[in-house]
């Protein structure tokens, strides 16, 4: 009943996009909706989808122009953008704009940064949130600037202006001003929720259930408050978790490379060799989640044909890339084609670039073909079912590397029900 009621005020009144378990999506606004299914008009045309097919539902509201001060990051992967105003041992109390007050238990948060992101810092704070830490550890800015350090610890409490810190069994005040953040110790706590709620300013809470009361969504948050999200701030709802796994949030058990020019070329065997490049620059052309590795300003997301993707990989010949599925999942489906980035590049009408893309089912060619670099992406729906090892080869598929810059764009596997 929720998804038929939140479906219906959405569409009424906000443009959206509904993607499906199949890899396709549908645009427009709703004409009917039934206990089953929803139709959406557009262009005239009629479009009916079955509830049960819906992964997300994603509006056109486009993120606003706003500087970040904080982010609290939780155990279940919820991340919310707002300002820690206290900490105590039971309880966080922050503000957000988008949300208002959250009181969240202790037992339920996981990090907190306090300060504006600093991209130059990214790959560190990564590493402690990656961290199992029995003890909390306060993450400070280098007085220099070069970056952060930490000390383990307890934080016992917040205020306004202070983080108080037991280091050694004395408590030391430290101003905000010092901390980039900090990590609570690792705590085992049963994640509660399913549904993933993204806000326009980059919020993504994880709700137990969620409904309609006006323009507003009434949300049960993972740890049980009861939250009122205006309309206007939703960019998308994914109803998604427990149905399948993107690729890109998997690890391979094994990634093999051969070189990133045909054997033959000129730069084949120079181009082989670590010692040539240095491992820095050939790690350019490996195996990357979510984005493309060399914008001119920096990594840019996955884009077919105009339209661009959250989640894939980007892959680059000669590569193979072997995944363990443990008899798991039943199908793989993904959109497969030559990013937008150089798809129209390097070819002509007459001599299209082209790449060459096998899949194997342990072992066994499930799929193969060779794309043309500026042609439309392809689907590829396999049944994986039983299966234990899928491997993912791309190949030169003429005597040319150039432009062969492979996206396999949603990428995932479907659980077994």
């Amino acid at each position: 009943m929720f998804i038929l009621q939140l479906i219906t005020l959405l569409l009424a009144t906000i443009d959206v996009r509904l993607d499906l378990l199949n890899g396709s999506s549908f645009t427009g606004s709703v004409t009917s909706i039934s206990t089953n299914e929803i139709t959406l008009q557009k262009n005239g045309k009629s479009n009916t989808v079955a509830l049960v097919d819906i992964v997300s539902v994603t509006t056109n509201i486009q993120k606003p122009e706003v500087s970040s001060h904080g982010r609290m990051l939780l155990a279940d992967d919820s991340q919310i953008e707002c300002r820690l105003e206290s900490l105590t041992a039971q309880e966080a109390r922050s503000q957000s704009a988008a949300i208002g007050t959250l009181l969240i238990p202790r037992a339920a948060l996981r990090a907190v940064r306090l300060s504006p992101p600093n991209p130059d810092w990214d790959e560190q704070w990564s590493s402690f949130l990656k961290r199992r830490n029995d003890n909390d550890l306060l993450i400070l800015k280098k007085r220099d600037g070069t970056g952060l350090d930490f000390y383990s610890g307890i934080v016992s409490a917040t205020t306004q202006d202070t983080v108080n810190f037991v280091l050694d069994g004395d408590t030391v005040p430290v101003p905000r001003s010092r901390i980039y953040g900090f990590v609570l110790a690792t705590n085992q706590t049963e994640k509660i929720g399913t549904t993933g709620i993204q806000l326009a300013d980059g919020s993504r809470l994880i709700a137990q259930s969620v409904v309609t009361d006006g323009d507003v969504l009434m949300v049960e948050s993972s740890w049980g408050q009861k939250l009122r999200v205006p309309l206007e701030t939703l960019h998308n709802i994914d109803f998604s978790s427990g149905r399948f796994h993107y690729l890109s949030d998997l690890d391979p058990v094994k990634e093999t490379y051969s070189g990133i020019h045909p054997d033959g070329s000129l730069l084949a065997e120079l181009l082989k060799s670590d010692d040539v490049l240095g491992e820095d620059a050939l790690r350019l052309w490996k195996l990357h989640r979510d984005k493309i590795p060399m914008g001119p300003f920096g990594p840019l997301p996955l884009t077919l044909r105009g339209r661009v993707y959250r989640k894939g990989i980007w892959l680059f010949p000669r590569c193979r890339i072997d995944y363990a599925l443990d008899s798991r999942y039943t199908t793989f489906q993904t959109i497969a084609g030559v990013d937008d980035e150089v798809a129209f590049d390097c070819s002509s009408p007459e001599h299209p670039s082209k790449v060459q893309l096998s899949v194997l089912t342990d072992g066994d060619e499930a799929w193969n073909q060779v794309l043309d670099a500026p042609a439309d992406p392809v689907m590829i729906d396999l049944d994986v079912s039983g299966v234990r090892t899928l491997s993912i080869l791309v190949d030169f598929g003429d005597d040319d590397s150039a432009c062969d810059f492979l996206d396999l764009a949603d990428a995932r596997l479907l659980i077994v029900p």
